[in-house]
């Protein structure tokens, strides 16, 4: 299927009116919550639990790693383990058990972020 001339124009549009907005909430002289400078570590996870544990708060050891022995020595040192993106992307957290361990081979293409678990205690 072809793009039409209005996909291109429109995008384009599009992003530079993104940009705009952008670079205007930055000087706007008015209130703004969460002007969009204050929100760049949320692209990256591990510069966010970086600056997390900066500020005095307890983290869970981290390990981003494209290595399926290094992931899968991380696993049996923890027993339990969380695995997530390692993107700024919303991502499904899940706990590595052996079905998803028997595919850290398959980390050579991306690096994955893997967490100790932490229970949750209410």
């Amino acid at each position: 299927m072809q793009q039409s001339h209005w996909d291109s124009t429109g995008a384009e549009w599009a992003r530079r009116l993104h940009e705009q907005l952008f670079e205007w909430l930055e000087i706007a002289p008015a209130l703004v919550v969460n002007r969009p400078n204050a929100m760049l570590s949320n692209a990256s996870k591990p510069l966010q639990i970086q600056l997390i544990g900066e500020s005095g708060f307890l983290v869970p050891e981290t390990l981003v790693t494209s290595d399926g022995e290094e992931a899968h020595a991380f696993w049996k040192r923890h027993g339990r383990v969380v695995y997530k993106s390692a993107s700024g992307i919303r991502s499904v957290v899940r706990e590595l058990d052996e079905h998803p361990a028997e595919r850290v081979g398959l980390l050579k293409e991306m690096p994955v972020r893997f967490q100790e678990f932490v229970p949750v205690s209410i």
